[in-house]
């Protein structure tokens, strides 16, 4: 799940080269399925772990933020 979530990461901060329509279908497809299933996933997290995908989460949610302010 960490791979993943590194990997939108990446896309959301590499898209300057994408057309608007694209960046908008990316914000969203992060916004509608990526962060509800990783937030479903907490549950199964403990110790570092955990941890860990505090983190992630918070950097991806502000990329995307960052994504969004830049379109």
């Amino acid at each position: 799940m960490f791979i993943k979530i590194a990997d939108q990461l990446d896309n959301l901060a590499d898209m300057e080269a994408f057309r608007l329509e694209k960046k908008k279908r990316k914000i969203e497809e992060v916004e509608k399925y990526f962060i509800p299933m990783y937030e479903r996933s907490r549950v199964f997290m403990e110790g570092a772990n955990l941890k860990k995908y505090e983190i992630f989460m918070g950097l991806l949610r502000k990329t995307l933020d960052k994504a969004k302010k830049d379109l």
